[in-house]
């Protein structure tokens, strides 16, 4: 097989591809038991599924559901794979309560149907199991395009339980535009085998309380340096005209917006200043 012909049956397949999920777009956002609200299904229990399709693999969807009696909350994040047939196949590791199995989506015309099949050899004392028919989510109150704002009430505190975590996440998600540096830095914690997705309740670096060396920062990619960078202006609640920055902070669950008052360099730490220098070195 020639260069040439391997490089135009690599560019039909890419391109095969992203027909396939151009068809599924109409799929990506957030879906819940019978379209339920956060607060239905916070309030009475139910499932929240959250489609991204923005990641190159393709699919990535994250499950929250809450017991209605119990109010016990299973959660199943980086549900990743192709669709083929309108299905995604993914066996998953941790629920929140130690259990494995598998997991097949049916993207169905208007609805999402999730079918869990739990390993009944892990004995623990509650699991997700059983099929699940999911509607688009009535977000109709929650937002309309960017009027939802971030307020103080709802940035991270250490005392938050999943289920807080996961509605404030969800809630983010909704309201932001461009995941492009998210979907970044994920890859780039994942690499790091942080898996969790505990990097979006704090800041990335303790820029405003350690000096960082300059050859701390050899090995991380550029984009990183700029956003740990622009991380130091985030932690006070600056406001990005980069459209990009902003979408990302947005979907930190620390980032609080101020858009009272015009930021304030004054408002910088001795460490931060530091840290600020060596950084916008890096980042030129």
């Amino acid at each position: 097989m020639s260069i040439y012909t391997a490089q135009h049956d690599k560019e039909t397949e890419l391109s095969k591809n992203t027909e396939i999920y151009d068809v599924y777009a109409m799929y990506e956002g957030l879906w819940s038991t019978e379209g339920k609200s956060y607060e239905e299904i916070i309030d009475n229990g139910g499932m929240i599924f959250t489609i991204d399709m923005s990641r190159d693999e393709g699919f990535d969807g994250d499950i929250f559901y809450q017991q209605a009696e119990s109010k016990r909350v299973a959660t199943i994040e980086n549900i990743i794979g192709d669709i083929e047939n309108g299905k995604v196949l993914f066996d998953y590791t941790d629920d929140g309560w130690g259990n494995n199995g598998s997991i097949e989506v049916l993207l169905s015309q208007e609805e999402v149907i999730v079918k869990i099949d739990r390993d009944y050899e892990v004995n623990s004392e509650y699991a997700l199991d059983g099929t699940f028919s999911l509607k688009r989510m009535n977000t109709a109150n929650l937002n309309a395009g960017k009027q939802h704002e971030i307020e103080e009430a709802e940035k991270y505190q250490s005392y938050w339980s999943a289920e807080q975590i996961m509605e404030e996440k969800s809630k983010r998600e909704s309201i932001v535009d461009d995941k492009e540096y998210y979907e970044f830095v994920n890859d780039y914690k994942e690499s790091q085998q942080v898996t969790d997705g505990s990097w979006i309740l704090e800041p990335l670096l303790s820029t405003d309380s350690i000096v960082y060396s300059k050859e701390q920062f050899e090995e991380m990619p550029k984009l990183m340096i700029h956003i740990v960078k622009n991380e130091i202006y985030a932690r006070h609640g600056y406001v990005f005209k980069d459209d990009k920055l902003q979408d990302y902070f947005e979907m930190q669950l620390w980032y609080v917006p101020n858009r009272e008052k015009a930021f304030d360099l004054n408002a910088l730490n001795s460490y931060e200043k530091a840290n600020l220098e060596i950084l916008a070195e890096l980042d030129r």
